[in-house]
């Protein structure tokens, strides 16, 4: 099965860090749009990460190094999107220690994620303040 971030079919190959693939790329950038405090540090950290596959909904594992971010919140961003059987998903950044650390994926319900993840349809919250949606210049 091909998510188009992840490739279940490299699972076996999970213990294998690898560079991030265009998709993830492109998801960390979604996520850097928001304003957040460490945001900068965040940003070099991903710029030289790799990742490893850590389950079949599209979460992965990462390896960062660089200048520590001082983060409010363990999760200082997420983004969501509606998969196509109508399920909300939810696309969570971790930062553990000051280093990014995973970026988690899941589902509102038990099922696995079905679409080939589009980043132009996620759709991208701050909690920093009241959590409301962030408008980005697509």
């Amino acid at each position: 099965m091909d998510l188009g971030w992840i490739s279940t079919d490299s699972m076996s190959a999970a213990d294998e860090f690898r560079e991030p693939t265009g998709v993830e790329r492109a998801i960390f950038e979604l996520l850097l749009d928001a304003p957040f405090v460490g945001r900068d540090e965040i940003r070099e950290q991903l710029a030289q990460c790799l990742v490893r596959a850590i389950d079949e909904d599209g979460s992965v594992q990462i390896k960062a190094s660089g200048t520590k971010a001082v983060v409010e919140r363990r999760i200082p961003v997420e983004a969501v999107f509606t998969d196509s059987d109508g399920v909300f998903c939810h696309i969570l950044l971790h930062v553990v220690d000051g280093l990014v650390n995973e970026l988690e994926v899941y589902k509102d319900d038990p099922s696995r994620v079905i679409d080939v993840l589009d980043p132009s349809a996620i759709r991208l919250y701050d909690y920093y303040g009241n959590a409301t949606e962030i408008k980005r210049n697509d």
